[in-house]
């Protein structure tokens, strides 16, 4: 089963204090322990940046957070898609659904490697524009709070 995850999620791994940080190092755990085929593309690693920098956080810590991240896909815990694998798919999903450009590209992740989970915090990714799109792809779209369960 194939999972895709956002920076959303991401970020959770790294940026200490976040809600429902617990569930995000449980899936981490999941990830590192190889138990599905998680899905990422290659701008998580600058989205995750961002972040970090916004916060404010130190350039080291940034600088260690982007190598974690690039060694989760060298390893194959996290597996890599090109943004150029799935660039016109997510100038389509920008156009019709409104979406950010890099949120385009996590779901069109998602839909390109056929994942069946998308896990995402962000809410532009589950609006109720976009149902139709996931339910056609057989996509589950979740949050961390769904761990809880």
């Amino acid at each position: 089963m194939t999972q895709c995850i956002d920076a959303s999620i991401a970020v959770k791994w790294f940026h200490k204090g976040e809600l429902f940080e617990n569930e995000a190092h449980t899936l981490l755990q999941r990830i590192i322990g190889l138990e599905a085929d998680f899905v990422v593309n290659e701008w998580i690693t600058l989205e995750v940046v961002r972040a970090l920098v916004k916060a404010s956080y130190p350039k080291e810590k940034v600088n260690e957070t982007f190598d974690v991240l690039i060694e989760l896909m060298n390893i194959g815990a996290l597996r890599k898609i090109s943004v150029s694998d799935v660039i016109y798919l997510a100038k389509f999903i920008e156009i019709e659904y409104n979406l950010y450009a890099a949120d385009a590209v996590h779901v069109a992740t998602a839909i390109q490697t056929n994942a069946s989970v998308l896990w995402t915090e962000d809410h532009h990714m589950q609006k109720k524009s976009l149902r139709d799109l996931y339910r056609h792809h057989l996509l589950e779209v979740k949050s961390l709070k769904d761990l809880q369960e």
